[in-house]
């Protein structure tokens, strides 16, 4: 248990993130569109521009922290099954000695 304690956490950030930079994603081009739709006409293109780079910084944030959690996820939910797995075929052999030992 102590080895992936925080593992289940490493997951949900990975998860997550791209989820709260789509977000973030929507929220940008809903006022970009609003913005629009206020000036009833031809919008300015700067005004067009600030809402859809909020959009792409927060979907590039979300896929920047994502990203290299899911990897590390993986990387280490690995090194933790394979930590378990010798532990386990280490006491399987312990047990074993023992039952061969004489007086046993």
């Amino acid at each position: 248990k102590g080895l992936s304690r925080y593992l289940h956490l490493l997951e949900l950030i990975g998860k997550i993130s791209p989820m709260l930079g789509l977000s973030g994603t929507i929220l940008g081009l809903a006022q970009t569109f609003q913005k629009v739709a206020a000036v009833k006409g031809a919008a300015d293109p700067a005004v067009l521009a600030d809402g859809i780079w909020a959009a792409m910084i927060t979907t590039v944030t979300g896929l920047f922290i994502g990203i290299p959690a899911i990897i590390f996820f993986h990387l280490y939910n690995n090194r933790v099954k394979s930590i378990s797995f010798r532990m386990k075929n280490e006491a399987e052999e312990l047990i074993m000695a023992l039952k061969e030992k004489p007086g046993g």
